[in-house]
């Protein structure tokens, strides 16, 4: 099971086919603008990055931004892997846990089935090419080092996004977004 982690800022989830639209921390491309308060640099123009920064603050810690041809989801930095479902697939961020080799056994079987797990809806529905890809929010898309990126595999539609905070013990704290085909 493949994780990734960022350089100490949010990720990013967007439909790989747009993975070249994202600019990152550079500034936007064709005086695209960029609506955010935070900046990471100081300077006057926001970038794709820092509006995910802002994104993946209290209360939510995690938001949607919304693109001409397409929807990103942004999660706080951890750790990030993905799960094939039959009808989507699962994202789990994971803020701690005593060993990757822990999280992945969870991920594997307890997740599947666990009745825990209290699912609250995050957004209506999110219409996706297919593929996405999760990645550090701060490389543009088309220069993503490839040992920080994840590929999502989806089929192409519209699904429906539910989140779930998600904690099976004393030492491991998760988020799960849940990607379900409608």
């Amino acid at each position: 099971m493949k994780w990734i982690d960022t350089n100490g800022g949010p990720f990013i989830v967007l439909p790989f086919e747009h993975r070249a639209a994202w600019d990152g921390s550079e500034p936007p491309a064709n005086n695209r603008v960029v609506r955010a308060e935070f900046r990471w640099d100081g300077q006057k123009l926001a970038t794709d990055y820092d509006e995910a920064c802002d994104r993946t603050g209290a209360p939510d810690w995690f938001g949607f931004l919304e693109r001409r041809d397409f929807t990103a989801l942004a999660i706080p930095r951890g750790s990030l892997t993905s799960s094939p479902r039959k009808d989507g697939a699962l994202l789990v961020h994971c803020d701690t846990a005593p060993s990757q080799a822990h999280a992945n056994k969870l991920v594997r079987t307890k997740l599947a089935t666990d009745p825990d797990v209290k699912w609250r809806r995050a957004r209506t529905r999110v219409t996706t090419p297919g593929k996405l890809v999760a990645c550090d929010a701060a490389y543009p898309g088309r220069s993503q080092p490839r040992a920080m990126t994840l590929a999502i595999e989806l089929a192409k539609g519209t699904y429906a996004v539910a989140v779930a905070d998600y904690d099976p013990d004393d030492e491991t704290r998760m988020t799960l977004f849940r990607l379900t085909r409608r």
